[in-house]
């Protein structure tokens, strides 16, 4: 008994710590109740333990600026996980042991998102949910693995892009996404069975994202209306534009690029009422690419600036990047080759700050074709043209593509002292957008939509939470004092 209680009020020194953000103590007073916790067989209390080791140690990859200290911190919370799966199955808790599963799935995939470990444990939860009989651990284990097999076929899309298409490779990529469809079926027939009403919307959207991946566009367009039309019962305005925006890409993917525009200012306007600058940004994105297929180069340009500029107020480097990557392109068909130079050096440096290699890679290999043919150089740096940026990087690129120097910087006189021309300053998107009356119009139309009662509706579900949560907590106190 009196290991029991030193245990306890470890743990509960050890939850106190963690509530004030002291991971390192937090860990202390966990290493301690674990070993005080090990010769009392109180299951209960080592799961408690197990569970707040693994909090802990993710909160501490917010500590880290580089990869190899996150992954080891990821790795430290998946062993604390799997301890506490072991424990359930011990227990013979299907349902606990399911949602410990979701967790540690969730870790996994900020490792190896492709891994197979992956596919085994979600097969995994979904039996245990089958012996449970709980059809919502059923659904949700069922959604969760059509979601790692549309995750590997566009892995499996982007690995095997480089090769040329044949039956095996469309067999193999197609393969995936097919089980992806099985899944998010299996999981949307249990929603709809039990009026999983919360679920049925997305299964919806998941399974029109799935039907478009394998390019059956005609299935997927059935779904993404009947999607739309859930989410506008429901005044869920974020469901609605990412709707619209889905729509916006199978519109263009079958070439129907009127349909397209239409389908992405109306997902715009939604994000221009909602302020989701990030989604605000993707739009742009969306409609410079567009625009590139149009061979419209002026309004190619001006989208993709408006995407870097409202990415970066969102502080989206992964936006921002897909933008500055927009811009290479379509200078490099315009062979303007310094203008293409300099967004490929940004976006090899925000690649680098995103740890994503490919990208890095590619930005690379691209400014490397570049420097071989086309760039000029001076003093031993490349020369490279920033001057439709208006708030550029500072790049000084020597000829052997080492960066001697990436900041990011909003001063003209730091523009000025690199030589480079510094446009006035654009205008900001609201402004631009009053310029379109197609968005204008779209804009007061989505302003009728009353997006108020939606926050209202955000705010009193996140009281809720807060209150549940704060009644778990009560209640675990009250148990371990007790």
């Amino acid at each position: 008994m009196g290991e029991q209680n030193e245990a306890i009020a470890l743990y509960l020194e050890a939850l106190n710590k963690y509530n004030e953000g002291n991971c390192e103590e937090t860990l202390n007073f966990l290493h301690e109740a674990t070993e005080a916790a090990r010769g009392t067989n109180d299951f209960d209390l080592l799961q408690k333990i197990y569970n707040l080791t693994a909090a802990t140690y993710e909160s501490k990859t917010r500590c880290f600026a580089g990869r190899a200290e996150e992954i080891q911190m990821l790795e430290k919370a998946i062993e604390a996980l799997q301890r506490e799966k072991h424990l359930h199955r011990a227990k013979k808790d299907e349902e606990a042991e399911i949602v410990t599963i979701f967790d540690l799935c969730r870790l996994i995939e900020r490792i190896k998102p492709n891994s197979e470990e992956l596919e085994e444990l979600y097969q995994e939860a979904t039996k245990l949910a089958q012996k449970s009989n709980n059809q919502s651990l059923l659904c949700k284990s069922w959604r969760r693995l059509g979601e790692y097999y549309m995750l590997r076929g566009r892995h499996l899309r982007l690995q095997l892009a480089t090769l040329k298409d044949t039956v095996e490779k469309m067999l193999l990529i197609n393969s995936s996404f097919s089980e992806a469809v099985t899944s998010y079926q299996n999981a949307s027939d249990i929603a709809r069975a039990n009026l999983f009403n919360d679920e049925i919307g997305f299964l919806t959207g998941d399974l029109a994202n799935a039907y478009y991946e394998q390019g059956i566009y005609n299935k997927a367009n059935e779904l993404y209306m009947k999607r739309f039309r859930i989410a506008e019962g429901e005044k869920d305005r974020c469901a609605m534009r990412r709707t619209y925006s889905a729509l916006g890409n199978l519109n263009r993917k079958i070439g129907r690029n009127d349909e397209a525009t239409k389908y992405y200012r109306l997902a715009l306007a939604i994000a221009c009422e909602l302020d989701d600058r990030r989604s605000m940004a993707m739009q742009y994105i969306s409609l410079g690419e567009l625009k590139v297929e149009e061979v419209d180069w002026e309004d190619a340009t001006m989208y993709a600036l408006k995407a870097i500029d409202v990415s970066r107020q969102a502080n989206d480097l992964g936006a921002e990047a897909q933008a500055y990557r927009l811009m290479a392109e379509m200078y490099s068909t315009q062979l303007s080759y310094s203008k293409a130079a300099y967004c490929l050096a940004v976006l090899r440096h925000l690649s680098k700050k995103l740890d994503r290699q490919e990208q890095v890679n590619y930005a690379h290999e691209q400014l490397c074709r570049l420097k071989k043919n086309q760039l000029e150089e001076v003093d031993g740096r490349l020369v490279l043209d920033s001057s439709d940026d208006s708030r550029p990087y500072r790049i000084g690129l020597t000829t052997s593509l080492t960066s001697l120097n990436d900041s990011f910087s909003l001063s003209p006189e730091a523009v000025q002292s690199l030589g480079m021309l510094t446009p006035s300053s654009s205008q900001s998107f609201q402004r631009d957008a009053q310029h379109d009356d197609y968005l204008d119009n779209k804009l007061d139309q989505v302003a009728s939509w009353k997006i108020e009662e939606q926050r209202e509706q955000v705010q009193i579900q996140s009281v809720k939470r807060v209150e549940a949560s704060k009644k778990r907590r009560s209640s675990l106190l009250s148990w371990l004092r007790f």
